[in-house]
This record gives structure tokens, C-alpha cells and sequence, in this order.
């Protein structure tokens, strides 16, 4: 190269970072896709044990919730190309229902901010329960 280590060194970092682009171009980005089929065939093989007697599912396939009789709550999202499950213990989310958007989120930092779109606001009327129990 030219013999320079600050010059070779950004030139291997320009180099990088426009292959990482054309990559990103070409290929795109893959997402993974929740649909209730998948959240279910999900929750079933990470949490065996979690019996869902009812589920939302987002509108815009991003995210599900389900919650089981003990009032715990499993959150599935998209996370690159696959689905990712967090179960949590009642009033551990915290939930607000804003219209047809659900926000769900954790204090922790490790679980993202969700935002679910619901299809219409009674599609979640019968979770006010569960998500008095979290406040945001």
C-alpha cells in the first residue's frame, strides 16, 4: 500500500465499510416475520411449560404477546431474521394502550420498546387486566 499505517488503515476501513454496503444494497436486510403460527411454534419450543390462553399479534407482524392463567406475559419480536421470546412475571412490563398502538416495554434496557398496532382497540379489551398490573 503506501506505506503509511494511518492511510493504509483508512483505506481498509473505507474498503470495509463500502463492501458492508453493497452488501446491504444487494441483499438487503432480512426480517423476521411474526405471524401467530410462528409466535406459537416459538413460545412452544423456547418456554414448554407456558400454556398462552390468548394471544395479540401485531398488525404490522413485528411483535406478540401471549399470556398464560398465572398472569405471566411471553413478548416475541422480530430480531434480524428470526423471532426472539422474553416471559416475564405479572407487572413486570411495562404496558400502555394508546388507540390501536400497545407500548410495551422493560426497565432493563435489554428488551426493546415495542410497539405493537393492533388491529382494532377491542382486539385488547380483555387484557386491561394484565396490563393494569404494568403501568407505564
Amino acid at each position: 500500500m503506501t506505506g503509511n499505517l494511518f492511510i493504509d488503515s483508512a483505506i481498509s476501513v473505507v474498503a470495509i465499510a463500502f463492501m458492508v454496503l453493497a452488501a446491504r444494497l444487494a441483499f438487503g436486510r432480512p426480517s423476521g416475520i411474526v405471524t401467530l403460527a410462528a409466535a406459537q411454534d416459538r413460545l412452544a419450543f423456547d418456554e414448554p411449560d407456558f400454556a398462552a390462553i390468548d394471544w395479540l399479534v401485531d398488525a404490522d407482524a413485528k411483535a406478540a404477546l401471549a399470556r398464560n392463567e398465572k398472569g405471566e406475559l411471553a413478548l416475541l419480536f422480530a430480531r434480524g431474521d428470526d423471532i426472539v421470546s422474553r416471559r416475564f412475571p405479572p407487572g413486570a412490563l411495562k404496558t400502555g394502550l394508546d388507540g390501536n398502538q400497545l407500548v410495551v416495554s422493560q426497565s432493563d434496557h435489554v428488551t426493546p420498546k415495542i410497539v405493537m398496532q393492533l388491529d382494532d382497540g377491542g382486539n385488547a379489551s380483555g387484557w386491561t387486566p394484565a396490563f393494569q398490573q404494568g403501568k407505564r
